[in-house]
């Protein structure tokens, strides 16, 4: 099996997003991936598969301002470029060992990667010469190399007993690179590529976990789920050896409706860290340490299932979740590089608690549902952060509706539609600033930073599209044909991806700056074929 996309986004993209600017720069964005799979039979009892993924994704905004006066041109190229990707090889081998237990056991490699660009650069200039040239660079990149075993088998003894266990163990590489970079003389020319390299010595990690669970059925009513799971992390010189329990309860009180509650740990040795709170997230995945623990929560849900006539099911579901070692990022952001992270971040907690409701439909000619989430998640530092009060993450929408169509009842043909509103997401408005470098007798300088009061305070435009697709079905004597055709957000809606700060001259010639939302651009057609060969 071997599959490939890339989106066509940014081939119209940059001539319609400059043509919007006034040529004063663009906005492109695209993503590509590539899988690659196959398995054979080694014998009656021995299987092995093989497979292979690859993709990038790439967003970039460029803005150019000019301003010229009498003697002199004034010149901003404002750029931003984030981009991010993986790639993952695996190996399993799916053995038999009697008609009671059978395991799986895979070996995997793979690399992610995170890099984000923001480059401010001032250039006053006459006709002959570059008079000063003002430059502030600040790059954001993570890296993680992870080599992966792991085994896990199913043991089918019992009659009302399923047990499944096994462990694996991962060997961790993180990178970070955090550099910011400064300049203000008479250069031509600067290397982004060459500034904070990750030159830094690696950190490495080992983890390592064992599981067992236990799929117990009590009576045709009355099912549970039993769970151990023991995870261990070791960096540098600490050891992290932490327990995750886990409880399911299914009832069912007769054959149209069915309840369940659950109860369960769930810890990570992972963090994500974004030092920035205005613009594009810039992302930095690090590993937990002595002064930065392993994010540890726990969770319980309860929820109703019930079938109702002509297809009809409907689902509620009620959730809360306390989270706890969670890190926040303080202080101005020049003052985090590499090497002191650690020391600039403050250790808090954290909550998410909502209710979901899911009305489903099944049918032979049509299918649909219906969701709606209310939710909340916030989070509470000490008194560094937000003076000690809680606020929301920047994801957490409050309302949330999905409506979905599809209709199949055509013989080659079917055609789906959907609606999706949402709420805006949280972003930080900046209260005051201040300049990190300023020149006497220039005319512009590079942009203060924002300096935050709050933390997540306002919130973006609600969110809201509509989307249409079609897919036309072909049957070959040596291979299947699928024709997709879809368009997201039919009605043009500017849906606001972030916030950002923009530069622009005022009459003076003067460099001052202005908040302003940023959107993709706004309808994006689709095109799809799938040939699956016999």
């Amino acid at each position: 099996f071997f599959s490939g996309r890339r989106s066509l986004f940014d081939f119209y993209s940059e001539p319609i997003s400059r043509r919007l600017r006034g040529n004063d720069g663009s906005v492109t964005y695209h993503f590509d991936d590539l899988n690659y799979k196959m398995n054979c039979d080694l014998s009656a009892k021995d299987r092995l598969y093989l497979s292979y993924y690859t993709g990038n994704d790439d967003y970039n905004d460029l803005r150019v301002l000019q301003r010229s006066l009498s003697d002199t041109t004034s010149m901003v190229n404002d750029s931003e470029k984030v981009s991010w990707g993986n790639k993952l090889a695996a190996l399993r081998w799916n053995h038999i060992f009697s008609d009671k237990i059978f395991g799986n056991t895979t070996f995997t490699f793979s690399t992610y990667r995170y890099a984000s660009q923001d480059l401010v650069e001032v250039l006053l200039s006459t006709p002959a010469d570059t008079l000063n040239r003002d430059i502030i660079l600040q790059l954001y990149a993570s890296r993680i190399k992870d080599i992966s075993l792991k085994s896990d088998f199913d043991y089918a003894k019992f009659q009302k007993h399923k047990i499944k266990f096994g462990g694996h163990f991962t060997r961790h590489e993180f990178s970070t690179k955090i550099a910011t970079y400064e300049e203000a003389s008479k250069i031509d020319f600067i290397d982004r590529d060459t500034i904070g390299d990750f030159s830094n010595q690696p950190v490495l990690t080992n983890e390592m976990a064992f599981y067992i669970e236990d799929e117990i059925r009590f009576n045709p009513r009355v099912h549970a789920n039993l769970g151990l799971r023991i995870s261990s992390s070791q960096v540098q010189n600490s050891w992290f050896v932490l327990p995750q329990p886990r409880l399911l309860l299914n009832y069912m009180p007769d054959s149209v409706l069915s309840c369940h509650l659950s109860l369960s740990r769930m810890v990570q040795y992972l963090h994500l860290l974004s030092p920035s709170r205005l613009g594009l997230p810039k992302d930095l995945w690090v590993t937990s340490t002595r002064m930065a623990p392993p994010q540890d929560s726990w969770q319980v849900t309860l929820g109703l299932n019930r079938r109702l006539n002509k297809g009809f099911s409907i689902n509620v579901d009620l959730y809360y979740k306390r989270l706890y070692h969670q890190l926040f990022f303080k202080g101005p952001i020049d003052r985090i590089n590499t090497l002191n992270w650690q020391e600039q971040v403050s250790v808090g907690k954290g909550r998410s608690f909502g209710g979901e409701l899911l009305l489903l439909r099944q049918g032979k000619k049509w299918s649909g549902w219906l969701g709606y989430t209310l939710s909340r998640s916030d989070r509470r530092f000490p008194a560094d952060i937000n003076f000690g009060e809680r606020f929301p993450i920047k994801l957490d929408r409050r309302h949330n509706l999905n409506i979905q169509f599809l209709y199949h009842g055509f013989d080659k043909w079917d055609v789906s539609a959907g609606f999706i509103i949402a709420s805006g997401s949280f972003y930080s408005l900046p209260s005051q600033e201040y300049t990190i470098r300023q020149f006497t007798g220039l005319p512009t300088s590079i942009d203060p930073v924002p300096i935050p009061e709050g933390v997540n305070d306002r919130k973006l435009a609600t969110y809201h599209r509509f989307d249409v697709s079609a897919n036309y079905y072909l049957k070959g004597r040596t291979a299947n044909h699928v024709l997709k055709i879809g368009v997201t957000n039919l009605y043009n809606r500017l849906n606001p991806l972030f916030r950002t700060i923009r530069d622009k001259f005022n009459d003076n010639g003067v460099l001052s700056n202005e908040f302003v939302e940023v959107s993709l651009l706004p309808l994006f057609p689709s095109l799809r074929y799938v040939m699956d060969l016999h």
